[in-house]
């Protein structure tokens, strides 16, 4: 199997173009981070990179953590025929040794990338469109929102197609709001307006784009954070050959970190259980365990007929009066995420008995701790996932300690 990072996946689904071409920042995180699917790929699996990884980095993962996946480059995809004029180590598009393309995210763009390698895929579907946008996780959260009585329905998000309804809406509240694009993520496409006043002008000019680019916006009361966390699905095919035959199944939590414009920081590294109790110090078990049985009910009648691969739901938990409350689906991801990331970091590669932290930042620069080892897993200090050379700018990295 042959593992493929490609981040920036709701742009690529807007655009719907094969030939998309993701933003410079986008293309340098893909380049810089191309090797983090490692860390929940096979030993015996292929991550592509766009460069050797360095025979130095390799040695060492594999000297503390065993045999990890082989890097390959696009160069290494050549039809079986033509594998005797390549100087690298070739994997042929017919060979046995590969079963699938395992994606981050699938979208048109990504499929047309190996299609022109020589690769038999699927073909892309027009539901994966809606799916990947906030209207499918607004129809989720419309969902919870009928069958638990513990969510405020004032957390329900709106649609608009014009700047006059947006301008209505924020001269007849009181409350901050906040506009979302629908094909965004992680961060992106968020404008926070202020409570009972007028837009800016710069406020107009960006809502103005991107109705024009993406025709709507989502509008929703901003609420008092005080905890980021999602639950994280994987939909299996149970019969290879009856693709109709799909399963969902509850992978586990994750805890994570935002900075002050809501983009990703850090995932918290621990077991379920701490995760568990991390959330529920907020609001209760039940509440909890309901939701997700009703995300997999959810899931399964949405995403299942269609789709295999991960899904990520993001919630969080605010200050409500006096009170803690459960905002159930922020977004939904139709991707695998750093949440599903730091779910089999943990699993694989940490100390049951350690606790930290899974960072990605726009930077070269972190503190530096000696890494320690134990029965292949870190039980202290700090490890970079990435090589980080002159050209990176982007980075990801673990800090953890024993408790």
């Amino acid at each position: 199997m042959i593992h493929y990072f490609n981040p920036g996946h709701e742009a690529a689904v807007l655009n719907a173009s094969k030939y998309y071409q993701p933003p410079l920042s986008v293309r340098t995180m893909q380049r810089d981070l191309a090797y983090l699917p490692a860390y929940y790929a096979a030993p015996e699996d292929f991550v592509l990179t766009e460069t050797p990884l360095p025979q130095s980095f390799k040695n060492f993962l594999e000297e503390n953590f065993g045999k990890m996946p082989q890097a390959i480059t696009p160069d290494c995809f050549v039809p079986r025929n033509d594998a005797a004029n390549k100087s690298c180590t070739v994997i042929a598009s017919d060979s046995e040794a590969i079963q699938q393309i395992d994606f981050w995210a699938i979208s048109p763009q990504a499929l047309h990338f190996f299609e022109k390698c020589g690769f038999n895929l699927p073909a892309w579907k027009d539901e994966y469109r809606t799916l990947s946008s906030r209207y499918t996780g607004a129809e989720c959260l419309a969902f919870l929102i009928e069958n638990l009585p513990e969510i405020d329905a004032a957390v329900l998000p709106h649609f608009y197609s014009d700047i006059s309804g947006i301008e209505e809406v924020i001269k007849n509240t009181d409350a901050k709001m906040l506009v979302k694009s629908p094909f965004s993520s992680s961060g992106r496409g968020l404008i926070w307006l202020p409570p009972i006043g007028v837009l800016a002008r710069s406020e107009k000019q960006i809502l103005t784009g991107m109705l024009k680019k993406q025709e709507a916006v989502s509008i929703e009361k901003a609420l008092e954070k005080v905890l980021d966390f999602s639950l994280h699905f994987e939909i299996k095919n149970t019969d290879v050959v009856a693709e109709r035959s799909r399963s969902a199944v509850f992978i586990g939590y994750s805890v994570f970190y935002t900075n002050a414009k809501g983009a990703y920081e850090k995932s918290l590294l621990a077991s379920q259980a701490f995760l568990e109790k991390e959330i529920t110090q907020y609001i209760d078990v039940s509440l909890l365990k309901e939701t997700t049985r009703l995300l997999m009910q959810f899931i399964k009648q949405k995403y299942s007929p269609v789709y295999t691969g991960c899904i990520g739901v993001d919630m969080l938990i605010y200050k409500n009066g006096e009170r803690y409350a459960l905002q159930p689906c922020v977004e939904i991801n139709m991707r695998k995420s750093m949440g599903y990331l730091a779910i089999k970091l943990f699993e694989k590669y940490i100390d049951n008995n350690s606790v930290g932290y899974f960072f990605v930042q726009h930077s070269k620069s972190f503190e530096q701790k000696t890494p320690v080892f134990e029965n292949k897993r870190l039980k202290s200090g700090s490890l970079m996932l990435c090589p980080l050379t002159a050209e990176s700018n982007y980075m990801a990295y673990l800090q953890v300690s024993s408790v």
